[in-house]
């Protein structure tokens, strides 16, 4: 834990590697997306190079390959190679960013129901994605920040709020050492 000081209103700042790790939350990402998550396809179909191995893949109407989801023990990594054909790297976006967006959000709403929390999201004229979680009868909120170049963090608010909201850093992916901040996320989404 780096060792920053502490306003009146306590801020925590943690980075997320996003991993893929609920096959019902992506499969809701894929739904939402109208995609269709092929749940055991043990190859996907890849530019040049057909019966790829991989543990699931997706398909993407109208599109002539797939994405492969390969194994990395405990997640999965998508892969894919679309070639000269733009359909697929067009339906995924840079660097895949509308699956990683729509899978963040399913899991953020699947992790915080149960919790009696609810969220909203933003997207801001920079392509920064902030999904503000709280509760109605709760003092603290969080907010995860996905940047358009896909860089993920979690911001907690409050006392007590680090620990009321570190499942979500945790249903993500894995969760880097929090910082404690003076600040607060330049964000037009109202705390």
């Amino acid at each position: 834990m780096n060792n920053c000081t502490l306003s009146q209103r306590e801020v925590r700042i943690a980075t997320i590697e996003l991993q893929l790790r609920d096959l019902a939350a992506l499969r809701a990402a894929c739904w939402l997306l109208r995609w269709e998550l092929r749940a055991g396809q043990r190859t996907y179909r890849a530019f040049g190079r057909p019966g790829q191995p991989c543990a699931h893949a997706i398909g993407v109407p109208g599109c002539a390959f797939e994405i492969g989801l390969i194994d990395q023990g405990g997640h999965w990594l998508p892969a894919w190679d679309a070639g000269p054909a733009p359909d697929l790297d067009a339906a995924l976006g840079p660097r895949g960013l509308n699956l990683w967006r729509s899978y963040l959000r399913e899991t953020i709403r699947r992790a915080s129901q149960p919790r009696g929390h609810t969220f909203n999201q933003h997207t801001d004229i920079g392509g920064v994605l902030r999904v503000r979680i709280g509760g109605s009868l709760s003092q603290h909120s969080a907010h995860v920040r996905m940047a358009a170049d896909g860089a993920t963090s979690l911001w907690t608010f409050g006392p007590g709020a680090w620990e009321a909201f570190r499942y979500l850093g945790e249903a993500l992916g894995r969760l880097d050492d929090a910082c404690l901040s003076d600040g607060e996320p330049d964000d037009p989404v109202s705390r």
